[in-house]
């Protein structure tokens, strides 16, 4: 990860959801790959929940913590279901991003 522009606290902080991110998915058997993957998609899901809720975009008739609970439900189904493939074989599997 790179480091945060915010300094010595940013950067605790973005190790420390780094952690939590990889102890909840270190039980999906990844590669470091398909775990770094895992944990962009997490953080890109969690952080824009987070977002949309802060700017009061969740306007619909339904709990934000059910739809959450659903995201992060549906999100860890298709971890179940995803096969790890071998470097190479799907598009954009580069040492950059």
């Amino acid at each position: 990860m790179s480091a945060s522009a915010g300094g010595d606290a940013s950067d605790a902080i973005a190790e420390r959801i780094l952690a939590i991110c990889s102890s909840v998915l270190g039980g999906y058997s990844r590669d470091k790959r398909e775990t770094i993957h895992a944990i962009r998609a997490m953080r890109s899901l969690v952080h824009g929940v987070a977002t949309l809720e802060a700017a009061g975009c969740f306007g619909m008739p339904v709990a934000i913590d059910a739809s959450f609970a659903w995201l992060i439900d549906n999100f860890a189904a298709g971890l179940e279901r995803t096969t790890p493939l071998a470097d190479g074989m799907r598009r954009g599997n580069t040492a950059t991003g």
